[in-house]
């Protein structure tokens, strides 16, 4: 039992210790080889694997990679979902129902919320224009299953043409998005 547990201790130590050493070495304007590590050395006998010589075209101190510029999200919700003011909804609900009310543009003729997900349980969340005011738009999903990303597009359809928007539902919870 003892001996066990020192293997599972020293094995990764080991491991970690051979790769900080490997990188002191290649930082310090020298070639790392799979013989400056004997894990890798043992690994290299047991499968016979026959060793390289370094490679030389590129000195290490090149290998300089510039950061890439920040992606914004989408145009919508997503990304401040869990942030954004929201509410509970009804106790008469499904306790992990999602519902959002979208305040579309004036002159929308149509509002459709769209799936994003490809294993999907529905394709298109129903809902309906709210009486009172024409452009608020009201959508209620089936249960949301838990772990599985619930976004959506809001399709607005009008006279200028069609404007998508992304959106995050919360289980149990009524969201808004405005165009």
């Amino acid at each position: 039992m003892r001996d066990r547990n020192w293997k599972r201790i020293a094995v990764p130590c080991t491991f970690i210790a051979c790769s900080l050493l490997s990188r002191a070495h290649t930082e310090a304007g020298g070639h790392r080889s799979q013989a400056d590590c004997p894990c890798e050395r043992r690994a290299a006998a047991r499968v016979g694997v026959v060793e390289l010589p370094p490679p030389t075209s590129v000195p290490a101190t090149s290998l300089y990679v510039a950061p890439l510029p920040p992606v914004p999200p989408p145009p919508g919700t997503l990304g401040t979902t869990y942030i954004r003011r929201s509410w509970p909804i009804p106790a008469n609900r499904h306790p992990r129902v999602g519902m959002l009310d979208v305040r579309a543009p004036a002159g929308a003729t149509n509002i459709r919320v769209l799936t994003t997900y490809q294993y999907r349980e529905e394709d298109e969340i129903e809902g309906f224009q709210d009486p009172d005011d024409p452009c608020l738009w009201h959508f209620e999903s089936k249960p949301l299953i838990p772990g599985i990303p619930h976004v959506y597009d809001v399709v607005a359809e009008g006279p200028k043409g069609e404007d998508v928007r992304t959106v995050r539902l919360i289980r149990g919870r009524r969201v808004t998005l405005e165009f």
